[in-house]
């Protein structure tokens, strides 16, 4: 039985037109960075208010005198700490290092219940527990404290959103003014739709047998139903679909499927990306690696592409990363050799830190640039 690898698990300069971006700098082994130089700066961290209690900020700060632009960085979907001395959080450190160093302040905030500051920052549930509108009012929440802060320019805020956090980024968007949004790696539809692709079109990327793959999308569709459109509680679907919740794909540990209450994955269904993203009035830079199996292919990001320049004309970008995966890796190689060396041995954080591809900053800092200077002009 496989397993799954959906979205939560794990350049050129840009006009601020409606266009496809396809031209990356050229990246090779000397353009990427020595692992020792993507070890995290070290964050002021901080506590705000949340509808749950109070959780961790985390502020990385140019140096100089501000008040900077900032960027709001949105992590995936584990129940993981943002630690930077995290293992799992040096996927991001050249990100942060490439905006700081640029002059841009990045913040971001622990999911309700992770933190060091467990006594202190700790919610009244854990994060586990929690449903996605509780992460998402969390998010929401932790905005005040951003954009109130003394060495932000208020009206220069970006949401840069990762997987699941570039999900959650136009909802956010709702109730604050936020002068951009990135997105890396994610989809725009209803999650009982993107799971069902999940089961079908992840696998026939991964090169799965397609006789195997319907077999597993005829048993998944009724699973998925019965758990986030019918909202059946947990002693139904673990006795009509004891098979899945015992498989690869959305393998069960008591009430918890892939590390989240059952529950959280209706609230999840409940969210409204589509309408998020066509009332989000300011610029979108939607972008997709192409080895990125995580969101399967560039379709999500061309779609929140569409939506947005439906609504606001020329207000949103496409950039795909080629050769770049789920993580912001980029590997000089066919897709087959990604492939295998992605799942061998060697595939370790401090790897993948090392191959982060320098376009993605390099890009998103000239977009972000780009987007204020155009601001600017209109104000005079």
């Amino acid at each position: 039985m496989r397993f799954i690898l959906c979205l939560f698990i794990v350049t050129v300069s840009f006009s601020l037109m409606g266009c496809v971006d396809n031209e990356d700098s050229k990246v090779t082994q000397e353009t990427l960075k020595p692992l020792e130089t993507l070890t995290a700066l070290t964050p002021t961290i901080g506590i705000t208010s949340i509808p749950l209690g109070t959780t961790e900020t985390h502020i990385y700060r140019p140096v100089g005198e501000g008040p900077f632009p900032a960027v709001y960085f949105l992590q995936g979907y584990p129940c993981r700490t943002i630690n930077p001395s995290h293992e799992k959080s040096k996927v991001r450190a050249g990100l942060i290092r490439d905006y700081v160093k640029a002059g841009f302040l990045v913040y971001m905030v622990e999911k309700p219940g992770m933190g060091e500051l467990s006594d202190e920052a700790s919610s009244r549930v854990s994060c586990k527990d929690i449903s996605y509108q509780d992460e998402v009012a969390a998010f929401s929440a932790a905005f005040a404290n951003l954009e109130n802060h003394p060495d932000v320019k208020r009206d220069q805020i970006f949401l840069f959103g990762h997987s699941m956090g570039g999900q959650t980024a136009p909802l956010i968007a709702q109730d604050h003014d936020v002068a951009g949004i990135m997105t890396y790696g994610i989809h725009a539809k209803p999650w009982f739709e993107f799971m069902i692709d999940i089961s079908r079109a992840q696998g026939e990327r991964l090169g799965i047998d397609p006789v195997i793959l319907q077999k597993e999308t005829g048993d998944m569709v009724p699973f998925l139903y019965d758990l986030m459109i019918a909202k059946e509680d947990w002693d139904t679907l673990s006795e009509r679909h004891a098979a899945v919740l015992s498989g690869g794909v959305m393998p069960a540990n008591g009430q918890y499927i892939n590390g989240r209450k059952y529950s959280f994955w209706s609230s999840l269904n409940d969210a409204d990306f589509v309408s998020a993203w066509g009332n989000f009035k300011g610029h979108v830079l939607a972008m997709y690696g192409a080895y990125d199996i995580a969101s399967i292919s560039s379709e999500g990001a061309e779609r929140i592409v569409n939506i947005v320049n439906f609504h606001n004309p020329e207000n949103a970008t496409l950039k795909i990363l080629e050769n770049t995966d789920h993580n912001f890796a980029y590997f000089e190689g066919s897709f087959d050799a990604y492939k295998s060396k992605r799942f061998s041995k060697d595939w370790t954080d401090d790897y993948v830190a090392s191959l982060t591809n320098p376009n993605i900053s390099q890009d998103t800092i000239s977009w972000m640039n780009d987007v204020i200077a155009a601001s600017e002009s209109e104000s005079e």
